[in-house]
């Protein structure tokens, strides 16, 4: 398996660019172009190099030559590449052999100019198999040259060890037995003069050997062969098998060989007797297998023979390595088959398991110079475990290993050397380690190499280790920082990371930080240290994104950074898109130790092309500015003044001082610095106090340019001011700020680290007395105008008194700050005097709602001055008030009264701060419904019925303000009226659904606001927020007895009248809320109403009373009546004889004419029976008589 490095993946980013002129020139980049195609990969290494007075740059292309790969020298004494003519190696046979050679260069420039560059793709096979080596050329520019080959893997036969274990169990006859020891001599014999060595054993019942690997080194084992006896017992395979792995592969008496390929061929005809594990052991098969043990079975015999189980003794796979025979006269046929197996296994490792050592060594992956030494990397040893080895001239090879390493891990893949407190360090990646990468760090000591760190990876798959660079930051030849690249590392909208690390005094790697950038184009896959680029004595950095851009490719350059190894942003980014359309993978590999005229240069190579960077000389530039005058004059401002014409505040000399930083040996000075800078007058102010033309007021900006070409360089302004100046408290600050203009000719550059600003401060003139200093003394103070602040109510308004003067100097920039509660906004502020008021300002600020600051009398508030202010506060209809409202009023004064404090005297303010409690209108209203079927209003008792009876009252609990409230309501209700009239049981319910709604009874029974002869009862009922349009129906519910004793024998109904009432009364908190009426004026009694229902006890007539007494009266009337008759003679009778005479002499009736006619009846018959006498009449008037 052969380790390349990874090729790129194409990445898309939006580009970002900074407008700062930078060290590294781009006009002047010169571009070397490959001899052949893009593919050749022109441009994969390069190194810059200068001795004495040879410089140039060495660029590999190693696919050049159909892969084989090439190296070119490039200079500016021609546009193209001469190639290096090195000789092919003596062993090579043909071109093809060689791979990617200049994969690795290095270059050394002391003591004398030497080169090195590697192949580390040299294949050659052994036996069939191809073995990857590497081949590394060294050579000069007088023409010396030699090779070598690191970790370089001679074609040898491999060792194997082959025991024939064969059957001599009792099933197999004598003439079978010999033909088995015939076979087994015939494989011996056709594998003379191999690496094959053999050793036989016999296993029945037991185990016995027959000859060992000793015995056949020694020629011994074909007569101890021909000798051996028949055991004539068991199959004990299993047996068999531990045996000949304790007596014969590991045992060093038997000639062994420990490096060999073991083998066991099993010759049986019959199925194993004994078992496979022991108490102690595991599985003997499982045993071989990781011992990498090869198996072949020979299977003899048709019957009793279970085929599966014999093929689990060998090794996959296994139908290939078993073999089934009739009979032992098959062994000749199997012969060749089985030698053709056995004589493959010479040479191959990989197929049996075994580690590969130097086979696939790919050393020279990477290389660098130390001193006199060269160090290359090697990533195959070892099952690509990987290593270093030390190259030194007439010296071998010294290979360096860390034995706790794993597999595939690619140790060597980087390298990078350093040396701390005289003690030489080896930095080398890992970047396979674990499949996150490690970077091993191996210090000398006592003349061995001995790893001393390891630093391990975060991400897996992030390929850390796969870029180095030792880091010497002052140049003083200690290594100060190692630079870590994990190109493959992967965060959103980020790919490769670039890890710094601090080799401390202790000799310790210690992470100071991590540099990533937004874009993904395999940041730090290259590293290299450049020689300080700005003149700050500390070497810089670049980094390569090959990938970045569009597969262009970007270029990172940072700044040296004493603490922190760089500083985290970087200095100059560059983009091969801005050097040529052309450019692909721009950044693949940097270098820049070298320089020219005391400037760096850079090599970046390119896929198929170089480009060589030159940095530019970098300048330091400072400014200062000067004012003629120490102070401006505020005699001739006024504001009253009409006079329009500008006055003139002075002259403003601009200075810039330039001085090389670089030390270039070219006069560069006479070429210059073309800058840009801007000049500001009034700088903190938001309107300039002054301006740079007469003619225009608003001109307080510009932005000039200036060719430095002296070390001093000055110009001249002149500032003017008009006539009317508010703030003369406050110093005029003109502020200078410059940076490079962007059409800088092609030589020099400003320094990053330049102070780039320079402000001058122009006081104005005071008149102060006696003092140097202009001190104000303010003294405030401030009242409310009510006791309490009302919301909701006809007090819109929240009206301060405030009275502020002056016991001091003039005060400059005056003014009032209010803090004040969300809720209000001031309205209103101004002066109560009637003449000469205060010129107040109060601008409006969207920023804040609770502070507003209010300029006093501007530009100042003069000594001994006062003004009394009325201030009103709108009263915002909000209901986040608290209990009280907080208000702060400070009066300030730039020149205020001096205090001292931790940094120094300072101006001190005095605020006053005053409460003021928050109340509520609220509108809170209880009603006694007494419409019909609502409340009880009356009810009526009897003798027959003297209760309990039940009535209700109910109340109306109405919120119709605007506030939601708190309320209780208090139900005041009499417990006995009357002595007849008594409440029996009493309940309070209302119409919400819920608990929320308590009633208690707190006093039980009271007599307060009941009459002297009353008894009263008080339940409150808490409700615990009554929303706004809310309302609550309560009902009032008793049971009342009334029992009279009224005379009940009258002869009219008569009716006692009683009356129950109860009242309800609405409580608040006082405090907090007031009740208002609809002229919104506050009112002092509570919300209260009475309900009242009239009982009547009813007394009707006494009817049996009246029965008798009419009854008597009735009777004795009728006795006065009879007794009145009787008197008129009513009850006397008249004689018979008279009355006949006297109806004699009366004419007949007219019914007794129709009697007493003769005419007879229509019917036939007379309706007086004819029967009738005069006795009968007779016996009439006798009984009226009577």
């Amino acid at each position: 398996m052969a380790a390349w490095r990874p090729l790129h993946l194409v990445v898309l980013w939006a580009a970002v660019s900074r407008s700062v002129a930078s060290s590294v020139d781009l006009e002047g980049a010169e571009i070397y172009n490959g001899t052949g195609p893009r593919e050749n990969f022109f441009g994969y290494k390069a190194y810059v190099f200068q001795s004495g007075t040879e410089k140039g740059i060495v660029v590999s292309a190693p696919l050049q030559n159909n892969g084989t790969g090439d190296i070119f020298i490039c200079n500016d004494t021609s546009p193209d590449c001469e190639p290096v003519q090195l000789p092919r190696p003596a062993l090579a046979t043909t071109e093809d052999f060689i791979k990617a050679f200049g994969m690795t260069l290095a270059v050394r420039t002391k003591p004398t100019l030497q080169f090195t560059a590697c192949s580390p793709a040299w294949s050659h096979e052994c036996d069939g198999t191809p073995y990857f080596n590497s081949i590394c050329y060294q050579w000069d520019r007088r023409g010396w040259v030699s090779n070598f080959t690191a970790a370089f893997e001679e074609c040898t036969k491999q060792q194997v060890d082959l025991v024939f274990l064969f059957d001599g169990s009792l099933s197999m006859r004598d003439d079978e037995f010999t033909k088995n020891k015939e076979f087994i001599e015939s494989i011996m014999e056709s594998m003379q003069n191999t690496s094959i060595q053999f050793a036989a054993a016999q296993f029945s019942a037991q185990v016995r050997t027959v000859f060992t690997f000793k015995d056949f080194q020694e020629k011994r084992a074909i007569k101890k062969l021909k000798d051996e006896k028949h055991m004539k017992s068991l199959t004990n395979t299993h047996k068999a098998m531990r045996y000949a792995l304790k007596y014969l592969f590991e045992n060093s008496t038997s000639g062994r060989q420990p490096k060999a390929i073991k083998v066991v061929v099993i010759i049986t005809d019959g199925n194993p007797t004994d078992n496979p594990t022991t108490k102690t052991e595991e599985h003997i098969i499982d045993i071989y297998e990781k011992k990498h043990i090869k198996r072949f079975v020979i299977a003899v015999g048709n019957t009793d023979l279970n085929l599966d189980r014999l093929r689990l003794f060998a090794s996959d796979p296994k139908l290939n390595n078993s073999f089934h025979i009739k009979d032992y006269g098959g062994l000749t046929g199997l012969l060749g088959d089985l030698q053709t197996k056995i004589f493959n296994m010479e040479g191959s490792k990989h197929d049996f398991g075994q580690i590969f050592e130097n086979e696939l060594s790919q050393s020279g992956m990477s290389a660098v110079y130390a001193e006199d030494s060269l160090i290359v990397g090697s990533v195959g040893p070892n099952n690509w475990k990987g290593s270093l080895y030390e190259i030194e001239d007439k010296m071998p090879e010294l290979e360096i290993q860390d034995i706790q390493m794993d597999e595939y891990a690619y140790m060597g893949y980087a390298v990078a050397v350093g040396k701390k407190n005289e003690i030489p360090f080896y930095f080398t990646g890992a970047p396979r380690y674990k499949h996150k990468g490690q970077v091993i760090v191996f210090s000398k000591i006592n003349s061995n190499w001995t790893v001393t760190q390891r630093v391990d990876s975060e991400q897996t798959g992030s390929y850390f280790g796969g870029e180095l660079c030792a880091f010497d930051i002052d140049s003083d030849g200690t290594t100060d920082f190692l630079m870590i690249g994990a190109p493959l590392y992967y965060q959103h909208q980020i790919e490769g990371r670039m890890y710094v690390y601090a080799l401390t005094g202790e000799n310790k790697l210690v992470k100071m930080q991590n540099i990533s950038e937004p874009q993904q184009g395999r940041f730090s896959s290259s590293i290299a240290s450049l020689r300080d680029l700005n003149g700050d004595g500390l070497q810089d950095l670049a980094v390569g994104a090959p990938l970045e851009d569009d597969r262009r490719g970007v270029v990172y350059i940072y700044l040296g950074n004493k603490t922190m190894g760089i500083r985290s942003n970087y200095y100059q980014r560059i983009r091969a898109k801005t050097l040529s359309e052309s450019l692909q993978q721009f950044g693949v590999t940097i270098d820049g130790a070298s320089e020219t005229d005391g400037l760096t240069d850079i090599a970046v190579g390119a896929y198929g092309q170089v480009v060589l960077l030159r940095s530019r000389p970098v300048f330091s530039v400072s400014a200062h500015l000067y004012f003629s005058l120490p102070e401006i004059s505020i005699e001739q401002l006024d504001c009253t003044d009409s006079n329009k014409k500008p006055l003139t505040m002075g002259t403003l000399t601009v200075c810039f001082m330039m001085s090389e930083q670089t030390k270039s040996t070219k006069d560069l000075m006479r070429t210059g610095l073309m800058l840009e800078y801007d000049l500001t007058v009034d700088i903190e102010r938001p309107t300039s106090r002054g301006f740079l033309a007469a003619n225009d007021s608003t001109l307080r900006h510009i932005q000039p340019r200036i060719h430095l070409k002296k070390p001093k360089t000055c110009r001249n302004y002149t500032i003017y001011m008009t006539r009317c100046v508010m703030d003369t408290f406050t110093p005029v600050i003109i502020k200078m700020s410059f940076s490079q203009a962007d059409n800088q000719q092609p030589y020099g550059v400003l320094n990053v680290d330049s102070k780039k600003e320079a402000r001058v401060k122009v006081p104005f003139q005071r008149s102060c007395g006696d003092n140097d200093t202009c001190v104000a003394d303010l003294q405030m103070d401030f009242n409310f105008t009510s006791p309490a602040m009302e919301v909701f109510t006809a007090q819109e308004y929240l009206n301060v008194n405030l009275v502020l003067s002056n016991e001091g100097d003039d005060s400059y920039n005056t003014s009032l700050i209010f803090q004040y509660p969300k809720g209000l906004s001031l309205s209103k502020l101004e002066d109560t005097k009637p003449k000469k008021r205060t010129l107040t300002n109060c601008p409006e600020s969207e920023d804040t709602l609770d502070l507003t600051i209010c300029d006093v009398s501007p530009p100042m508030f003069r000594s001994k001055n006062s003004a009394i202010f009325s201030v009103s506060f709108h009263i915002a209809a909000s209901l986040e008030w608290s209990d009280f409202i907080t208000m702060t009023i400070t009066a300030h004064s730039d020149n205020g009264d001096i205090g001292s404090g931790t940094m120094g005297s300072t101006f001190k303010d005095y605020p006053v701060t005053k409460s003021l409690p928050v109340v509520f209108a609220v509108g809170l209203a209880v009603t006694f419904w007494d419409a019909p079927g609502a409340s009880t209003t009356y009810m009526n008792y009897s003798r027959e019925d003297k209760g309990p009876n039940t009535l209700n009252h109910k109340y109306r609990v109405a919120n119709t303000g605007r506030v939601p409230l708190p309320v209780t309501v208090s139900f005041i209700f009499p417990t006995k009226p009357d002595d007849n009239f008594e409440v029996t049981y009493s309940r309070i319910s209302h119409n919400k659904g819920d608990d929320t709604i308590n009633c208690t009874h707190p006093d039980g029974i009271i007599t307060q606001n009941c009459s002297k002869t009353e008894r009263c009862m008080r339940i409150e009922c808490q409700i615990p927020m009554l929303e706004r349009s809310a309302s609550v129906l309560f009902t009032l519910t008793v049971n009342a007895t009334l029992s009279l004793s009224p005379n009940e024998y009258i002869f009219s109904e008569r009716r006692f009248p009683r009356s129950f009432k109860s009242s309800a009364e609405i409580s608040y908190n006082r405090t907090r809320y007031i009740q208002t009426g609809h002229d919104q004026k506050q009112l002092t009694k509570l919300p209260w109403a009475q309900g009242k229902t009239t009982a009547e006890y009813i007394v009707p007539i006494h009817q049996p009373m009246i029965i008798c007494i009419a009854s008597f009266g009735g009777l004795l009337l009728l006795i006065l009546i009879i007794v009145a008759l009787y008197k008129c003679g009513f009850f006397e009778r008249k004689k018979f004889d008279q009355d006949d005479q006297v109806q004699e002499d009366e004419p007949p009736s007219p019914e007794a004419t129709r009697l007493m006619s003769e005419d007879p009846p229509k019917n036939g018959s007379s309706p007086v029976d004819d029967t009738t006498t005069n006795a009968d009449l007779e016996k009439t008037d006798a009984s009226c008589e009577e």
